[in-house]
């Protein structure tokens, strides 16, 4: 039963580990969602005021809008392979939760079992104990 316990220890610690790397992705997940955001809400500034000022302010607006393109082009794929990551751990989470779940349940059964045996023993014991004493009596 001790490697048993050892095993649920590991294996709780791998889940635990799985949680904090979830967070961590989730974390990530929301500052690019909100970097993205941050950005939409840059373009929509710059082209208000490429509308309102001169022509030098218009001529340097190309340049931002390529330069946000492919930030939101590389925003959107790190947000793809980030929601990926997020998959594949929630799985894995999942998945060490029902191992640790089997784990406890097998755990939880063994214990009940070497109650029972005790119990058992006991009760054997005290059986012998008391045919002791009524042979005792009638002797």
């Amino acid at each position: 039963m001790r490697s048993l316990e050892t095993l649920i220890r590991v294996q709780r610690r791998q889940l635990d580990q799985l949680r904090r790397d979830l967070v961590a992705l989730e974390t990530l997940a929301e500052d690019l969602r909100g970097q993205a955001a941050a950005l939409e809400q840059d373009v929509k500034t710059q082209q208000a005021v490429a509308k309102r000022g001169g022509p030098e302010i218009a001529f340097s607006y190309p340049n931002f809008a390529q330069w946000a393109i492919e930030r939101r082009g590389r925003l959107a794929a790190s947000i793809a392979d980030v929601d990926g990551r997020l998959e594949t751990t929630r799985a894995q989470v999942s998945e060490a939760f029902q191992d640790l779940k089997r784990f406890d349940i097998v755990l939880a059964n063994r214990q009940q079992r070497a109650r029972e045996e005790a119990a058992r023993r006991e009760q054997i014991l005290l059986d012998e104990i008391g045919l002791e004493g009524h042979r005792r009596k009638r002797a």
